[in-house]
């Protein structure tokens, strides 16, 4: 991006004006007062030429600073207008004035390459406020050398080929294209480019885009590049919104905060593009096949709100399938949310309200399936997840399913005969946990037949006549029914999860589609305390759960299920020579059927078998070959299995052999008399299980020049690798014994916070502002939203009790602590209280502040179960003020939330003992604000400084000072934050200032009245002020000042002090000659009413010149 070299702005050298040849009608000009004349010098507004084309024809030597003025009218080319390095630091600029219109048209197209504007090396280029038409390519980026600083503003682009085009072997530097309006071309704007780029394509209208004859037709935004920034635009009616490849790195193409919707593709993300916080609805196609988002070799695809598309997201694996990743996303409302590849990792979203919430496809050139897990899923149509069609090993785990109607999961024996669901939370109402479908004879006739036994660990919940699982049509009521049928899931569990409101506060589950409401942000799926499925999860569970809190252990339930192993190193080496019974496995890339003398606990499923094979594994589970001695890492994360020493070895030497020793009660050692493949060396090492579940690796002799994977693979897509993995020499090293522990995850994907024996209270986090309640507030009658707050308003945090089955018979103390994720506050206050006088302290470090707050003396007697209490107010107010008063609806152009931004109550204790059940987060969405940085009244260069102080830097905890400054909330101050200041510089509070200036511009010739709307709060007079007006508070209609000059033309400029009347317009309607000029300078809005700021040819300079300071 380019530096910022000084705060003073460069002056303007030239000034040249160009106005359409025999122009009569100068009302709608605003720059020139006589028609163009090819011969003119086009140096004053009286003496412009007559066309862009003959300007530069006349071999002007342009410096670096002149603009150029186009006026209004139609100027027609029938060749390229091409700039080059001759051009470079220049502006052109078309009408400012509502209503006033260059457009530049290009004739006698023959080529697609026939362009209106050709930009062929010129740096630093400034075209703004002109249409751009009819031409093969609009705007064309020409050769390797296309030029750096380009800046293309407040254009329409329509009618032609492409809009914008450009294509280097280089890389585009410093590229923005910004608030213009591109519609009805075959395309857009299509950029590629080899080499690191920087382009910000932002606040941009793209629409109609819908032809389909050539490949890159009807696509809105088409990039092929590293280094881009496509933000704040709105994309719709194209065949495809914006699609955007980029190699997977640091260097990516970042895809934010757009409103992309109706098109038939929205976004199209490939490669190491980030698709971030946008806005993506109504991809509907006859044929059922619009898609919000379509994906393909590993992009990420995050904080999105995707709803109302025939598909939310399409995935497929491309030519060089990469894992994807769909995290933290708001999906509803589509006909199938998620579809296609499952080779990717689904986590943390909101799937609900779909016909389907998530349906896989199964490509040839993906071998291992993903993973689906810490999803909500629920309140679908049809189905929550679809795997009858998925890639082998793809695993569902540590997902919530609260599905009325439809059935939770589907699978089948096709292509994913060892999917793996695990450790899920499965409501189903009227359908089916499970629903498998089997084309097997044999396994129709006995399910239980099937050794699948990667359906474990899950808590069925029943609640409205469904079935825990069906089996080829046939309905399994109760969770006995279907282990003694299938064999599946025989260490899952029945039970009510105990959710905290899984419809809200707001009473609305999910999404209606009768109503077309969304109620599905507070929809609340915690557990409370007595919540069966605290701490009966699998250990393969992620470290945090939903909400972003850590998996913990709840002390008051016991942990009887796996959760992993503890490798521990002996301190004894060797093996039992001449121990067990030779079993005459002698053979290279073999393996062999062990019947085991106990059922063996392996990643919590029991095993009565065992592949042994000859290349050191033992195999119980998997698609993978026990036989293969291409020993790999990662091939245990997909099979069960333990790799005592896997290499390349063969048992068919002479004396090699595999021995079983079953000689000490529940144990059975399997030793490895081999010879390694690759030099003839002898291998010996031995493999010892326990009834307990614990293992023991024992080694020999020899055992040298090894490549080894040594380890357990749990087939989740988790492993544990051991201290010797890799090692090259292993003779008689110390034994290694790996003992199985018990988890403490909670089943599903919200994790119980709180303690489970603390029965009679839970706590948990509202959120109210000065404009009412906007968080998810408990009490009745109130109307939950996510909070959307400007950094000058107070925010209280409400702490809550819900009152339980038992209650205290004495008074309590309470200390809760809340963190904040913002520096935009000073220290909080307690407002409001029950009991004694409450303390409250503070401790800031970084962007974080964490305050701890002890309520005394809380006496609950009076309240019955299931009663809500509000114990205490904490206020938490900004370190700023609202002293400009910009409009509010200009500050809102990024509406999505940051994510660290809001509220969490960390934890709370009773008597400073038990601690309490707790309500994760307020989740918020504070919107920085363009705001006076030095309290003088004023956004002036003072602010512009301490703007240009974070430009570039990323907000964390060492640059807390940017957080102010990224408006867009990227997480980057950038150019799109720049874009939003410039357009506020100058403002001031309650102050307006009316200019009458000798000589003036003359007004008289208008027939439309001249208005200039003066709102927001009271306006106070200055010492300078030309004339002061003061408004009523609430403005309506229109009030006239008839007198300001007195009725004479001829008066010179006074202070008036007009009668306070209500209304908010000064209007001039006699068609007198008043030569007059209004500017209006400084001025203050208030968020009720539309701003308008008229416009003059002095004030688009002076923003060309801010503009010019980052050159």
């Amino acid at each position: 991006m380019r530096g910022w070299q000084s705060l003073e702005p460069r002056l303007v050298l030239t000034t040249y004006f160009v106005n359409v040849a025999n122009d009569i009608d100068f009302g709608d000009n605003q720059y020139t007062t006589a028609a163009g004349n090819a011969a003119a010098d086009g140096l004053t507004a009286a003496t412009p030429v007559d066309s862009l084309a003959t300007l530069l024809g006349k071999g002007i030597a342009f410096q670096p600073g002149d603009q150029v003025f186009i006026d209004t009218g139609a100027y027609k080319a029938d060749h390229d207008l091409v700039f080059t390095a001759a051009h470079t630091g220049l502006t052109l600029q078309g009408p400012t004035d509502v209503g006033k219109v260059a457009t530049l048209q290009r004739t006698g197209v023959s080529s697609f390459q026939d362009a209106v504007l050709k930009i062929d090396g010129a740096d630093n280029l400034t075209i703004s406020h002109v249409v751009v038409t009819g031409g093969g390519i609009g705007v064309l980026l020409s050769g390797d050398t296309i030029g750096d600083g380009i800046t293309l503003m407040h254009n329409q682009l329509h009618g032609n080929g492409y809009g914008i085009y450009g294509a280097t072997t280089e890389g585009i530097t410093d590229l923005e294209i910004r608030q213009n309006e591109i519609f009805d071309n075959d395309a857009g704007i299509a950029l590629f480019a080899q080499l690191t780029s920087s382009v910000l394509i932002s606040g941009n209208t793209v629409s109609g885009h819908l032809s389909d004859v050539y490949p890159g037709d009807g696509i809105g935004v088409s990039l092929e590049l590293d280094g881009a920034e496509v933000t704040g635009n709105q994309f719709t009616n194209n065949r495809i919104g914006i699609t955007a490849s980029a190699s997977l790195g640091a260097t990516q193409i970042v895809v934010s905060a757009n409103q992309v919707s109706d098109n038939q593709v929205g976004i199209q993300a490939f490669g190491g593009t980030q698709v971030i916080g946008n806005e993506i609805y109504g991809h509907r196609s006859p044929q059922a096949g619009g898609m919000g988002i379509q994906t393909a070799e590993g992009p990420t695809v995050e904080d999105n709100s995707i709803y109302d598309n025939d598909i939310g997201i399409q995935n497929y694996p491309g030519f060089e399938p990469t894992r994807y990743t769909i995290n933290s996303n708001s999906i509803f409302a589509n006909g199938t949310g998620i579809a296609g590849s499952d080779f990717g990792d689904i986590v943390l979203n909101r799937i609900y309200g779909n016909e389907a919430g998530v349906r896989f496809t199964h490509y040839a050139s993906v071998t291992s399936g993903g993973s689906v897990n810490n999803n909500l899923i629920y309140d679908n149509e049809v189905v929550g997840i679809d795997l009858r069609d998925a890639t082998d090993f793809t695993k569902v785990s540590f997902n919530t399913f609260y599905e009325p109607v439809a059935d939770a999961v589907w699978m089948s024996d096709i292509l994913s005969p060892n999917g793996i669901v695990q450790s899920n939370l499965i409501s189903i109402g009227s359908g089916t946990g499970i629903l498998f479908e089997t084309t097997s004879e044999d396994l129709s006739a006995d399910p239980s037949s099937w050794k699948f036994q990667q359906s474990e660990g899950n808590l069925f919940h029943v609640f409205n006549g469904g079935s825990v699982g069906t089996w080829n049509a046939i309905a399994y009521v109760t969770l006995a029914a279907w282990q003694v049928e299938t064999g599946l899931d025989t260490a899952s569990f029945e039970g009510d999860p105990l959710y905290r409101d899984v419809d809200g506060a707001d009473d609305l589950l999910g999404y209606d589609q009768d109503l077309s409401v969304d109620g599905g942000l507070d929809d609340d799926f915690g557990l409370m305390a007595g919540s069966p499925a605290i701490d009966k999860g699998y250990g393969t569970a992620p470290a945090m759960d939903f909400n972003g809190i850590n998996r913990f252990d709840e002390p008051e339930v016991g942990n009887d299920v796996w959760g992993g192993f503890a490798e521990q190193v002996l301190g004894e080496s060797g093996i039992s020579a001449g121990g067990g019974i030779a079993q005459n496995w002698n053979a290279d890339d073999q393996a062999w059927t062990l019947v085991l003398p106990f059922s063996f606990d392996l990643a919590g499923i029991d095993y009565g078998e065992v592949q042994v094979s000859s290349n050191g594994l033992l195999h119980f589970a998997g698609q993978s070959d026990p036989a293969s001695g291409q020993n790999d890492p990662a091939a245990l994360t997909t099979n069960v299995r333990i790799a005592a020493l896997w290499d390349d070895l063969s048992t068919a030497g002479v004396g090699d052999d595999i021995y079983i020793d079953v000689s000490t009660t529940d144990q059975v050692t399997i030793r490895w008399d081999a010879t390694l493949v690759a030099t003839g060396g002898d291998v010996q090492f031995q493999v010892t299980l326990t009834a307990t579940g614990e293992i023991r690796i024992d080694f020999g002799t020899g055992n040298s020049q090894l490549s080894p994977t040594i380890g357990i693979g749990y087939g989740t897509g988790s492993s544990l690798l051991s201290i010797y993995d890799g090692a090259d020499e292993l003779s008689e090293v110390n034994s290694v014994s790996l003992v199985p522990f018990n988890s403490f995850a909670d089943v599903g994907a919200i994790e119980f916070p709180g303690s489970f024996s603390d029965s009679y209270l839970s706590i948990f986090l509202n959120s109210t502002a000065a404009s009412g309640n906007v968080g998810d507030a408990r009490n009745a009658g109130s109307q939950p939203s996510i909070p959307t707050l400007h950094e000058w308003q107070d925010v209280v945090a409400e702490l809550w009790m819900e009152v339980g089955e038992l209650l205290p018979d004495q008074p309590l103390d309470l200390t809760a602590e809340i963190q904040s994720f913002t520096d935009w506050f000073t220290d909080p206050v307690v407002v409001d209280h029950m009991g004694s006088s409450p303390t409250i302290s503070t401790v800031v470090n970084g962007s974080l502040t964490t305050s701890t707050v002890n309520v005394f003396d809380l006496d609950l007697s009076g309240y019955a179960q299931g009663q809500q209490v509000l114990i205490a107010k904490v206020k938490f107010s900004p370190d700023v003020q609202d002293l400009v008063g910009l409009p509010m609806a200009s500050l809102t152009e990024y509406p999505h939330s940051a994510p660290d931004n809001g509220f969490q109550l960390l934890s709370s204790a009773i008597n400073a003992s038990q601690d309490l059940g707790v309500v994760s987060e307020i989740e918020g969405a504070f919107i920085p604000v363009v705001y006076d940085a030095n309290d003088d009244g004023k956004i002036g260069i003072q602010d512009f400084a301490e703007f240009i102080s974070v430009y570039g830097r990323i907000p964390d905890s060492q640059n807390t000072k940017a957080y102010r400054f990224d408006y867009d909330q990227s997480g980057k101050v950038g150019l799109s934050d720049f874009s939003l200041l410039i357009r506020n510089y100058g403002r001031r509070k309650s102050t307006v200032n009316v200019d009458i200036i000798q000589p003036p511009i003359d007004f008289g010739a208008q027939t439309a009245p001249l208005q200039l709307l003066l709102e927001g709060e009271p306006v106070q007079r200055e010492a300078d002020a030309e004339f002061w007006y003061s408004l009523a508070p609430e403005p309506v209609g229109t009030n006239s000042l008839d007198d300001v000059l007195g009725r004479n033309p001829g008066a010179e400029k006074q202070n008036v002090e007009p009668t306070v009347q209500t209304g908010s317009h000064i209007t001039s309607e006699e068609s007198t000659h008043y030569q007059l000029d209004v500017r209006l300078i400084d001025a203050a809005f208030s968020a009720e009413y539309e701003s308008l700021t008229p416009t003059s040819q002095e004030e688009s300079a002076y923003e060309m010149l801010l503009l010019d300071w980052l050159l």
